[in-house]
């Protein structure tokens, strides 16, 4: 798609060859003119965005690139720099007794300060499958994340353009967060599918994501205040309860064992940055609306 008139005459002349197709085909052509002494050059570049615009079968190819450049950033050498510490090695053993038949209703727990609160099972649940899958190596969970990566650039190349898949494929944050298994990291799949029911005003299924997304860490529910921009609909509350489901019924057998933590985390709040700082795993649901503003820039520049 490159092309080199040359006009071998002067400057002021006022003809150039496939002038008439240029000018039919401006959409398709950026036009480059530069000067070398009494002869004009002119390059003519096409523009790939508009290429992709009017042939969709290569935004398919486009969008299979990013999927595999996402799982090559997530991948590459996974199993040499992989670190294996106390949360993954709780989780693994959670998530064979999943497997030997024995599920669970409560999640990893973290310590802040000197309180613990707990999650929800989803991350259990979530990573099980990946553990037969390795025969039963630690790293399958490692590898599964990863790969949940890589859906999501697709998810949001297909949803939002591909500029919005190609930077959270290659957005450092989430390739390092996408490149172990830990309850946090899957958070921007969640994200992602509740902003996308969102904005198409399907809101008890944006509820579901939102309830699911919680229950990987409770710094997701900050998407609430996103929703209020769009909704009240009572249709977001039923979702967002039928998302929670299993903590709301651990609550039910146990005196209200989640809300009494949570409700600890709140009374504790103000003396949480003295114990902890913040880090960015509490801003992973922030990383697909970025990628949706990256998206929303001009395409020309």
């Amino acid at each position: 798609h490159v092309r080199l008139l040359f006009n071998p005459l002067p400057l002021w002349s006022g003809s150039f060859p496939c002038q008439e197709f240029i000018s039919q085909n401006n959409d398709y052509f950026s036009n480059y003119l530069f000067f070398y002494g009494s002869f004009r050059f002119r390059l003519f570049i096409a523009n790939p965005l508009d290429y992709l615009k009017t042939h969709p079968m290569n935004k398919k190819y486009i969008v299979m690139a990013i999927f595999f450049l996402a799982l090559l950033f997530r991948w590459f050498r996974l199993a040499e720099l992989a670190t294996f510490n106390y949360d993954e090695a709780r989780d693994v053993i959670a998530e064979k007794e999943i497997l030997n038949g024995r599920p669970t209703l409560l999640g990893p727990e973290s310590l802040i300060g000197d309180k613990t609160i707990y999650y929800g099972p989803l991350h259990y649940y979530l990573m099980a499958p990946a553990l037969p899958a390795s025969n039963f190596d630690p790293i399958g969970p490692y590898f599964w994340t990863g790969f949940l990566g890589a859906v999501t650039a697709v998810i949001l190349a297909l949803s939002f353009g591909p500029l919005a898949g190609l930077f959270y494929a290659v957005f450092p944050l989430a390739v390092i967060y996408n490149r172990w298994a830990w309850n946090p990291n899957t958070i921007p799949l969640f994200s992602t599918l509740f902003i996308i029911f969102l904005t198409k005003r399907r809101f008890f299924l944006a509820g579901i994501f939102l309830g699911l997304a919680f229950q990987l860490h409770v710094t997701a529910l900050a998407l609430i205040f996103i929703a209020l921009f769009f909704t009240r609909s009572p249709r977001l509350f039923a979702g967002f309860l039928l998302g929670i489901l299993p903590i709301l019924l651990f609550d039910l057998r146990h005196q209200n064992f989640y809300l009494n933590h949570y409700r600890d985390l709140i009374s504790f709040g103000a003396g949480v940055l003295g114990h902890r700082s913040l880090t960015w795993h509490y801003f992973l649901w922030t990383i697909p609306l970025l990628a949706i503003f990256v998206s929303k820039l001009p395409k020309k520049i």
